[in-house]
């Protein structure tokens, strides 16, 4: 027989060969189908998420002294994050610890390559995936279909605790270094007290303000007071018929303000009211003081802050938002029996009409005289 020409040809051909044909195609069907009824039903289990913000676990926005809004979900980055956690080595070995896999898919344990088959069993059976509208999807396959809800909702948990814990770890750290900072600046405040207290008893300064306006008030009346004795004074030693006793009393009185306003003024005087011990000491008080105020003020403040991160730190927040649980399937994901039959039944027919134009089209080719060329 010629090669087909044309479609009418080729329909004409497979028509002759229509019962090799069909006998192939059906023993294809009816085989795929009796695998296909070997194969376990497997059922997958699914839950919807969404990232949430990292602002959630800021002070700042918590508590509502930032000037930027409080963002209740996450980014691009902070799904990505999640992505990444998802397919990490440390929940794979959670899923294997906690659901007994090993045992669970059968698999030795003295095996060098257990961990590898089983991980390779897990990355099968687990899907992880944006969708469309920035979620995040987490399915689990397997033969047990309350086994696969439960794997995939203790997955999503897992990764809520690793995101979270990533969080914490860097809380931590602020905090530490928060005491840290809390503690030197008290030390050195600490410092600041004793230095101060020192100098002001050093200097007799105890208020630099009032002290100052007392002692210079306290100067000025005794040197007009001295003045006035003094003049007084001498009026009576020009003035006849005066009691001596008058002039001693003027003397005393006098040589008693003398010694008070050298008291008050002098550099080397050991009294506390003295304006020039005051004035060389107000400098360094007021500098002490200023310091004491200012780091007072900021340790205040740092210590606010810890308080407030040390609330964030000890209270939960969640890395992501649940937007579907996981609940058990009722209906098996795979094997699709009937696709699986006609896909193979298509494949055997599409297989034998190749060949049998194949066989058709080379029929008259002399295939010894091929061979002996």
């Amino acid at each position: 027989m010629n090669p087909p020409k044309n479609l009418i040809d080729v329909i004409g051909l497979l028509y002759k060969w229509k019962r090799p044909i069909l006998t192939v195609t059906i023993t294809a069907g009816i085989l795929s189908a009796l695998i296909a009824l070997t194969m376990p039903n497997y059922y997958k289990a699914t839950t919807t998420f969404y990232a949430a913000s990292p602002d959630l676990s800021k002070p700042s926005r918590v508590f509502g002294y930032s000037s930027y809004d409080l963002n209740y979900y996450g980014t691009g980055t902070d799904i990505d994050r999640l992505l990444t956690i998802g397919f990490s080595t440390e929940l794979a070995d959670f899923l294997i610890d906690s659901f007994n896999l090993y045992k669970h898919y059968d698999l030795d344990t003295s095996d060098p390559k257990s961990e590898f088959h089983i991980k390779e069993m897990i990355s099968d059976h687990y899907n992880l995936k944006k969708t469309e509208y920035d979620a995040i999807d987490l399915s689990i396959e397997d033969k047990d279909k309350y086994m696969a809800a439960e794997m995939a909702n203790a997955a999503r948990d897992r990764i809520n605790y690793l995101a979270q814990d990533l969080v914490k770890t860097s809380q931590k750290n602020v905090l530490e270094t928060f005491k840290k900072s809390i503690d030197q600046k008290q030390e050195y405040l600490n410092k600041l007290d004793d230095s101060l207290r020192i100098v002001r008893i050093k200097y007799g300064i105890f208020d630099t303000k009032n002290q100052g306006e007392l002692l210079s008030q306290m100067v000025t009346e005794t040197e007009s007071k001295l003045v006035e004795y003094q003049s007084k004074l001498d009026l009576l030693k020009h003035s006849r018929g005066v009691r001596r006793d008058s002039i001693l009393f003027l003397k005393a009185k006098l040589s008693g303000l003398q010694q008070k306003y050298t008291e008050l003024t002098s550099p080397d005087s050991k009294s506390n009211y003295n304006l020039a011990k005051f004035n060389r000491g107000k400098g360094i008080v007021d500098y002490l003081e200023n310091q004491y105020e200012v780091n007072s003020k900021q340790l205040g403040y740092d210590k606010i802050r810890y308080e407030q991160f040390k609330t964030v730190y000890n209270n939960p927040f969640y890395a992501i938002h649940l937007v579907e649980n996981a609940s058990v399937p009722t209906i098996k994901s795979r094997p699709k029996r009937l696709i699986i039959v006609l896909l193979s039944m298509a494949i055997a027919l599409i297989f034998s009409i190749v060949v049998v134009l194949l066989i058709e089209s080379y029929r008259h080719v002399n295939w010894k005289e091929v061979f002996r060329a």
